[in-house]
């Protein structure tokens, strides 16, 4: 999978969760890869699994349009900004990372 923006391009290996609720991007990620972001007009309040608040709060920012591609599939789409992306104990065990 690999998403572009006018003149910059990256390739990102995307950790895909199929129950979320929507498309989402670290704002580190996208500060890194010079990603454009818009304010939202109103924020969104998101909640994890059990029902809880995100911990680092409503989302407000969000992607200018991002070309998308996966396959033989070409899209635009718009990725809400979150502070920072938490992966659980497995995950990091996996990685080791702490």
């Amino acid at each position: 999978m690999w998403a572009s923006y006018q003149s910059i391009s990256g390739h990102f290996i995307p950790l895909v969760d199929s129950g979320a609720s929507s498309c989402f991007i670290d704002e580190g990620l996208g500060k890194k890869h010079g990603i454009p972001v818009l304010q939202k007009n109103k924020p969104i309040v998101a909640t994890v699994v059990d029902g809880q608040p995100l911990t680092s709060g409503n989302i407000t920012m969000e992607t200018t349009s991002l070309r998308v591609h996966l396959g033989d599939h070409d899209s635009h789409m718009f990725l809400r900004n979150i502070k920072s992306i938490k992966y659980g104990y497995y995950w990091n065990a996996l990685v080791k990372e702490t």
